[in-house]
């Protein structure tokens, strides 16, 4: 019988531990991406609940309202606390105010949307104002809230145009 000698055992160890560093160079990405799933997941939830959010919002515009009272749709922020209109400010950039009555109750609410960068992190986030008391986030690390205005004639009002008042 014969068995193995020292060179064939050192030459069988270093291929096994070539094809285990190949296996664990391709397992660590894998493990990586893996555990990044779960936030991922948790952005594209919080996304879609927001543009659910902002398309109820913008469908019930103006329901409700008397003609003339207030704007349904304006580009700044609405509301009892900092209110854009209250500091004679009637355009911001990257800012959506919605007005409505809901069908349940009686009184007008509006939502304002806005793009603004957290304190904490200094991450932009996509931030969503009840008009009485409540800024929450919707979304983290959001790149942009762009916002366009058209007249009756489809065409595009410019921010200098806008910032005239209601």
């Amino acid at each position: 019988m014969r068995g193995f000698t020292i060179v064939e055992l050192l030459i069988a160890t270093a291929l096994m531990l070539l094809v285990t560093a190949a296996l664990a160079g391709l397992v660590d990405p894998a493990r990586s991406v893996f555990r990044l799933q779960p936030e991922i997941s948790d952005v594209h939830q919080r996304l879609r609940v927001a543009v659910d959010a902002l398309t109820r919002d913008l469908q019930m515009a103006g329901a409700g309202i008397a003609p003339g009272a207030s704007p349904p749709v304006a580009p700044y922020r609405v509301g009892r606390l900092g209110s854009d209109a209250d500091a004679g400010v009637f355009y911001r950039p990257g800012v959506l105010s919605v007005t409505y009555v809901p069908s349940s109750e009686t009184a007008a609410v509006s939502r304002t949307y806005s793009l603004r960068l957290d304190p904490a992190t200094r991450a932009p986030q996509l931030m969503r104002y009840d008009g009485i008391h409540t800024d929450l986030p919707l979304v983290d690390h959001l790149i942009g809230l762009d916002v366009a205005y058209f007249d009756e004639g489809d065409t595009p009002l410019a921010p200098a145009e806008l910032q005239d008042g209601p």
